[in-house]
């Protein structure tokens, strides 16, 4: 009796080969298989398996780095998004403080209004500034809790 021709599924082991993420190995996957090691290898070298899976990954590396890009940039836009309602709500507030004190002269203002306007002034020029050097990925935690509660005010209004 001669050597019987056993039915393989090569597309279905390249396939496993090409996009194992564990990178099996040739040997590795001629054991799960039960395929003698040379049939399998000369069919790898045959079809290019190695090079087919250098490609799928090379493929697969680029889209994740195109998606993180994308995040990123996503991340950036909402950023900024915020950063302009926050200086609209800036600008509100000191044009809301500029009218209630038009009335009034700075020489005949009530002491805590002028302390209540420049305070008010102050913080929302500090909130700005963080929010640029976040922007700027000059990131620190103080920013980060400036842009999380400008965030949970924009989003509340």
């Amino acid at each position: 009796m001669g050597n019987v021709a056993i039915a393989r599924d090569w597309p279905r082991l390249q396939e496993v080969y090409v996009t194992s993420e564990s990178g099996v190995s040739l040997r590795q996957l001629a054991k799960i298989e039960d395929v003698p090691f040379r049939t399998l290898s000369e069919h790898s070298r045959l079809e290019r398996w190695p090079e087919k899976r250098q490609e799928y990954h090379n493929a697969v590396a680029s889209q994740t780095q195109s998606l993180a890009i994308r995040r990123t940039a996503l991340a950036r836009v909402e950023t900024i998004d915020v950063v302009d309602t926050a200086i609209d709500l800036a600008s509100a507030q000191l044009v809301s403080m500029s009218e209630a004190l038009a009335g009034k002269s700075w020489e005949n203002a009530e002491p805590q209004d002028i302390a209540r306007a420049s305070a008010s002034v102050t913080t929302a020029l500090e909130k700005i500034a963080k929010l640029k050097r976040l922007i700027n990925g000059e990131s620190t935690e103080n920013a980060q809790v400036c842009l999380s509660t400008l965030l949970a005010q924009v989003r509340s209004e």
